[in-house]
């Protein structure tokens, strides 16, 4: 598959960032690093701000709505929490991330990110 990929590189002259572009559907974050001194006061202070959400404690906290969602989780090597934010649309994505952290700085107002 490797080999296939090449020749469509190759034969298409655009970097591949370029051609996997329409595949990429959801706006994101990206990973946010955050040093905060309480993970689990921030994950109570989530979990509590979007109690009317789907919420799954199996990987961090993860909060789901129709149209984004979000994951916040310790880092197993830092001592950081990674928080990762997926909306339908940019505008949706940046003004979920600046609520979402705005949360966190409530809870945690000593936080920073990394």
């Amino acid at each position: 598959t490797m080999v296939m990929v090449a020749n469509i590189l190759a034969a298409s002259g655009r970097p591949l960032s370029e051609l996997i572009r329409p595949l990429d559907r959801y706006p994101s974050t990206g990973e946010v690093n955050l040093r905060v001194s309480d993970p689990e006061q921030v994950f109570a202070a989530l979990a509590a701000r979007y109690r009317d959400a789907g919420l799954d404690h199996l990987d961090g906290l993860t909060v789901g709505y129709p149209a984004w969602w979000f994951n916040i989780r310790r880092s197993h090597t830092e001592p950081v929490v990674r928080l990762n934010l997926e909306a339908d649309t940019e505008g949706l994505m940046h003004e979920k991330a600046r609520e979402v952290l705005g949360v966190i700085r409530e809870a945690d107002p000593g936080v920073r990110e990394v």
